[in-house]
């Protein structure tokens, strides 16, 4: 399936043991955990462009708390 070096399928199957999964369980939850992270990282980027180029604004966090009635 995947051509890994020995040192990273040894890492995962050590993993995935201590877990108490099967390795193909193992990794399709690893893998889907990164690509969420990935799409995190992605969105978090295109709201700092627009943060960047003035297309959204933030609002300061003591602003955010006075606004919700959380005293601060």
């Amino acid at each position: 399936m995947l051509d890994l070096p020995t040192t990273l399928e040894n890492q995962i199957n050590q993993l995935a043991a201590q877990a108490g999964q099967p390795v193909e369980l193992f990794l399709d939850h690893l893998i889907a955990d990164y690509l969420d992270d990935m799409n995190d990282v992605a969105e978090a980027d295109a709201i700092y462009q627009r943060i960047q180029s003035g297309q959204e604004t933030t609002v300061p966090f003591e602003q955010l708390l006075k606004d919700n009635g959380v005293d601060g």
